[in-house]
């Protein structure tokens, strides 16, 4: 057995994330494992909107953090955008968003989150847009054609469909408000929602939102081998590697390295830094090939990451 933190650990979704719709959880089986892996560890995942901008889901964060464990630090995990909302929760206060709360934040461990912003940002608000330029029909056309070939609702939600019909239709019920309270955060997305990641962007949001002196910062980049990128993936790891880069799909290392040159490694120890060979699915266990067989242990990976916290 290991020995738990003692401050608590806040586990934080990306960008059109949530904490759990139905049986599936945006971090799959982590906060079960750490459980089990350190007896005693207090662990939440907060549900923020999934596309707000930056000052708002770190606005959010905090009320939920607050009313989980008020007075005390904790050590925050985030993955993808959910990254810079902690940034933001933790950079001196401004009239730009930063809410000034480091006396909430011991650490922050951001894995691959868009620090530096990602292209695809800029092909998919060209998208909204009707701004149709040879990448961005490429984009639209192979997204189209992924998106018939994602598996099922009933799949995808993992509903069990060989249960008694009135557990069935409860189990439903309860997944549909899930959703209905998802999506109708989802339709608030506006241009804006997606522009914040873009790399100019994100340069503004950088000279704004810089680190509090009384927080540590680590990070993790994700990169995988072209034929290990999964097939909904394909052409985003193909547009990124062409202008950012190696990249695990959605976000390139030099990203989610801010700029620092990272070891390729599995476990942090003193280093600031990290790559691991992981998709952006990955990286939270979802296995976006539908086959099963994914070499990455998201598990170990988080345990890792939560054993080298201190205190």
């Amino acid at each position: 057995m290991a020995t738990a933190p003692k401050l608590p650990v806040v586990l934080v979704h990306g960008y059109l994330g949530f904490a759990k719709v139905g049986r599936v959880e945006y971090f799959d089986g982590i906060v079960q494992d750490l459980q089990s892996t350190f007896p005693g560890i207090r662990v939440i995942t907060p549900t923020l909107s999934p596309a707000g901008s930056h000052k708002d889901r770190a606005a959010q964060l905090e009320d939920q953090i607050l009313s989980a464990f008020p007075g005390e630090r904790m050590h925050i995990i985030a993955h993808s955008a959910g990254g810079v909302d902690a940034r933001f929760l933790a950079a001196p206060k401004n009239n730009d968003g930063c809410r000034g709360r480091d006396d909430l934040v011991a650490t922050i461990t951001t894995i691959s989150s868009p620090h530096l912003g990602t292209d695809l940002a800029e092909v998919l608000s060209r998208l909204r847009k009707g701004d149709f330029d040879p990448t961005s029909r490429a984009f639209l056309g192979w997204l189209v054609k992924r998106l018939f070939a994602l598996p099922t609702l009933v799949q995808r939600l993992k509903i069990n469909t060989a249960g008694h019909p009135h557990l069935m239709l409860a189990e439903w019920t309860t997944i549909t408000g899930q959703l209905r309270t998802y999506l109708r955060d989802l339709i608030s997305l506006d241009d804006f929602g997606l522009k914040q990641y873009t790399p100019e962007e994100m340069a503004k949001t950088n000279q704004i939102c810089v680190d509090s002196p009384n927080v540590q910062y680590f990070y993790y980049a994700g990169s995988c081998r072209p034929e290990s990128v999964p097939p909904l993936l394909a052409l985003p790891y193909l547009i990124l590697m062409d202008k950012e880069g190696p990249n695990d799909g959605i976000v390139s290392v030099r990203s989610a390295s801010r700029g620092i040159v990272p070891v390729r490694s599995t476990s942090r120890g003193d280093r600031r830094c990290e790559v691991v060979e992981a998709d952006h699915a990955e990286e939270i266990g979802l296995d976006l090939t539908g086959m099963g067989g994914r070499s990455f242990d998201h598990l170990a990976f988080y345990r890792s990451i939560v054993g080298n916290l201190k205190p």
